[in-house]
């Protein structure tokens, strides 16, 4: 006897498993934010991050360029990292997919280019049905690093001085201040000072960001 079309589809999606997936809220116990953050979960200068731990198979974030046509993040999955460039709007960014199901894994969305190249909202993470995310453990050591734009990695991918600096050549994580932190075990946060405003004020104000961390 020949069975229908419909109800060999039918046993065939019985036979597959079903992905399903669930939003992380921004405001999550579990997510870390380190750096400058609006009250809302906007972020834009140089060395702000997102980090989390989670397990399942993949994660994805929730992003959106509010301000700028572009802007540059450096995506790091258990250590490995990856250059993400986000485009104007919002948009759910797949970060990693294929992980083991049953190990943790971590993840770090740092913020590469300064605040003139893209502001972006957090709006949450979104992970496997069956997965958790969990707080990463603090580092004992922490680093506030003060300088300017080349602290922030300014055009340090840049092939010719013709380039200038962009989205693209523009690498907050490979600039001198993120190697000084895992040199000593210590986390890093590396804001760039705006000339224009007192550098007595802003110190201040980046020591009560530190002790927050």
């Amino acid at each position: 006897m020949r069975m229908p079309p419909f109800l060999v589809i039918c046993c065939l999606l019985a036979l597959c498993p079903v992905l399903l997936a669930k939003p992380v809220a921004l405001n999550d116990d579990a997510i870390r934010m380190v750096g400058r953050f609006t009250e809302d979960f906007g972020f834009g200068w140089a060395g702000s991050m997102i980090e989390t731990e989670f397990s399942g198979t993949s994660i994805a974030a929730d992003l959106e360029v509010v301000d700028g046509g572009a802007a540059g993040l450096t995506i790091v999955v258990d250590g490995a990292s990856r250059f993400l460039k986000l485009t104007k709007g919002r948009q759910l960014y797949t970060l990693a997919d294929g992980l083991a199901p049953a190990l943790s894994h971590s993840i770090e969305i740092f913020k590469r280019s300064e605040g003139g190249k893209g502001e972006v909202q957090f709006h949450g993470f979104e992970i496997p049905d069956d997965g958790r995310v969990v707080l990463p453990e603090a580092p004992q050591r922490k680093i506030l690093v003060i300088g300017d734009s080349i602290t922030c990695g300014y055009g340090n991918e840049a092939k010719t001085l013709d380039e200038g600096n962009s989205v693209e050549n523009q690498n907050g994580y490979l600039s001198y201040a993120p190697f000084a932190g895992p040199a000593d075990k210590a986390g890093h946060y590396h804001p760039s000072v705006k000339k224009h405003k007192s550098m007595a004020a802003e110190l201040v104000a980046e020591i009560e960001r530190l002790a927050e961390w």
